[in-house]
């Protein structure tokens, strides 16, 4: 059954680039795809023709530490959230037209009862997963240090910051489109971990899912609320990153 699942014919589509591609993903309506490269820039594509691509658009991350870690569309395909090895989340309108510097977003800044994290590549912590909630309003981080971060875009202001993992965490998401309240995260340490944002913060897991030898590099969830739908991928020895299928054809792009 798995190699009934594996792409076995050649590619339909090849761009290369000069460094390495970590992360990227497909619209949900499939008419748009973004690439996010170790140069700190993140390249976007027209997919509505899922067989002859179109570029469009170039954001960059101003102040990034090795690389571009990851980046996640809005739910209403206006704004992208990217990151680096830092605390600072990058927010660019994907209008092509809209040629003005990102706006930035600082997950590091303190409120009563957050738990400072540090971090071994400088500042107080590197941001290596980010995802917009459902309805467009938070963020959720996976950053060093084990750390997890539910941030509000509006009101600009950390919601959460919780030292949920004892190594760091690679991928997060939301559970929901309906509602933020649930989200999913995984770590170097090998666990995969749901959490509940009404009664995160003694970083008290609601649920977690052992069985992997190697730390956890991406999940996925159907958005639906049930916690048998997250979808994890592992690990760092594999020599593609992570996947994106299209939404509507039969496509898969590797990274």
């Amino acid at each position: 059954m798995a190699q009934d699942m594996i792409p076995s014919s050649n590619a339909d589509i090849i761009i290369h680039y000069e460094q390495p591609v970590y992360s990227g993903q497909f619209s949900d309506d499939g008419n748009f795809f973004f690439a996010v490269n170790k140069d700190y820039k993140v390249r976007m594509y027209d997919t509505s023709n899922p067989y002859q691509w179109r570029y469009y658009k170039t954001v960059e991350y101003p102040f990034g530490q090795w690389t571009l870690t990851d980046a996640s569309l809005s739910p209403d395909n206006k704004y992208l959230a990217y990151t680096s090895i830092a605390s600072t989340v990058c927010l660019a309108p994907t209008d092509p037209n809209d040629l003005g510097d990102p706006y930035t977003l600082e997950l590091a800044e303190r409120r009563a009862g957050n738990i400072p994290i540090r971090s071994r590549y400088g500042g107080s912590f590197g941001i290596w997963s980010i995802r917009f909630s459902g309805d467009g309003r938070e963020l959720v981080a996976g950053a060093s240090g084990g750390a997890i971060v539910v941030y509000d875009i509006e009101s600009r202001t950390t919601l959460h910051r919780i030292a949920g993992h004892d190594d760091d965490v690679n991928a997060v998401c939301f559970a929901d489109k309906s509602s933020p309240h649930i989200l999913y995260s995984g770590s170097d340490d090998t666990f995969l971990k749901v959490w509940d944002t009404r009664s995160m913060g003694d970083s008290r897991a609601a649920g977690a899912f052992v069985g992997h030898i190697e730390g956890i590099t991406y999940i996925d969830s159907k958005m639906d609320g049930h916690d048998d739908d997250g979808v994890s991928g592992t690990s760092w020895k594999t020599c593609v990153r992570d996947a994106a299928w299209h939404p509507n054809a039969p496509i898969i792009v590797g990274k």
